[in-house]
């Protein structure tokens, strides 16, 4: 990961996550790309490995939790979270309140990525309220903030409804999807930005390929 900040940092200005929001609202001119870094899933190396290295480089990012599984270090909840909620064969940590609530303090985002991770599809409201709404109130009451942002899981349109978008816009300033990489909004919504995913493996020619690309 540091190496990726230093390669980075030749070809971008990191940014935080408002910064990067204004710049694309007030359409500021800039005369260098710029990236804003977001991490998902609140894993354990997000504070151990990916937070201390931020501070040294006096960079700020943001960090989408799921609020159910933070704190929890049973072996078997997190195995089985991991695996069906989470759909990826890795065996990891997650991070703890004390943890978020000092990347907090630094001055990173923190936002709600659901409670449980779930897909956003043909959800009744009761489930769909757990899922947007109970995990800001959650953040609210243990980071004692206002959590304004908001990731969808999986990313992509094919894994949440309209429902689900209404209720993140009404409840969030900002949420946040993956896809849709040539514009800056998500189906028009001036409130709702299109991420652009990577894996920190992949080739570094692969990441500027993606990131090269000219967003309307």
């Amino acid at each position: 990961f540091e190496k990726f900040i230093i390669r980075m940092r030749k070809y971008f200005d990191i940014i935080s996550l408002e910064q990067a929001i204004q710049d694309i609202h007030n359409k500021n001119i800039i005369f260098r790309p710029r990236v804003a870094l977001t991490f998902d899933d609140g894993l354990l190396e997000c504070y151990t490995i990916i937070f201390p290295l931020l501070e040294k480089y006096n960079l700020k990012a943001a960090f989408f939790i799921n609020p159910v599984s933070i704190d929890n270090q049973d072996d078997s909840f997190t195995t089985n979270f991991i695996k069906n909620n989470l759909r990826v064969n890795f065996k990891k940590k997650f991070m703890t309140w004390s943890m978020i609530k000092e990347i907090k303090e630094k001055g990173h985002v923190i936002g709600s990525h659901t409670t449980n991770h779930l897909e956003l599809n043909a959800l009744n409201e009761e489930i769909l309220t757990k899922e947007i709404i109970d995990s800001k109130n959650i953040i609210n009451s243990r980071l004692d903030i206002n959590c304004e942002y908001f990731a969808f899981p999986f990313g992509t349109s094919n894994f949440f409804d309209k429902n689900a978008v209404e209720m993140a816009s009404k409840t969030y300033k900002y949420s946040f999807t993956s896809g849709s990489y040539g514009k800056y909004f998500f189906n028009g919504r001036i409130n709702i930005f299109s991420r652009r995913h990577f894996e920190i493996n992949w080739r570094f020619r692969h990441i500027i390929y993606f990131l090269s690309k000219n967003r309307l």
